[in-house]
Parts: structure tokens; sequence; C-alpha cells
């Protein structure tokens, strides 16, 4: 799976209306093609970023659809797992 990787809350919604758009969305399977999630991990150089999983198969594929330049791989240090 890719990633949408934006800096802030404008170009992801920019990205996704544009994307929403193309697949011919809000419809009565889904309302939009992508969901923001910001990078929480304090110690991550992208930490405040958007991210946004970007399916690259199936019926929502959408990768081809964003700029390349957007789209990344996981980086599973986004997220930290705080303990008690």
């Amino acid at each position: 799976m890719k990633y949408l990787k934006v800096p802030n809350l404008a170009e992801f919604n920019s990205v996704n209306e544009s994307v929403s758009n193309l697949l011919g969305l809000p419809n009565d399977k889904a309302l939009t093609a992508l969901e923001a999630v910001e990078v929480s991990n304090k110690s991550h150089p992208d930490y405040g970023l958007l991210v946004s999983r970007v399916p690259s198969t199936g019926q929502w594929k959408c990768d081809h659809l964003i700029d390349a330049s957007l789209i990344v791989d996981l980086d599973e240090d986004w997220f930290s797992v705080e303990l008690p």
C-alpha cells in the first residue's frame, strides 16, 4: 500500500477532492477517496504531517491519479505507542 503525504489539511483536501471527483464520489458506497491521519510520533521528522492510505488495486485504485511526488511508502515509525 502506498501513502499520500502532505504538509497540511488544505493540500490534503485539494488532493482528496480531485481524486474523489475522478472516482465519481460521493456515491452510495463511499463519501470520499482518502482519509487523513496526522503523523503522531513527536520524534519523527514527519511529525504533524498528514498521511493517507492510497489504494493501488481494486475498485478504489487511485495511486495513478495523484502526483507521484506526494506518494510514499509506509513508515512504521510515523506513529508511536506510548505506554503508561
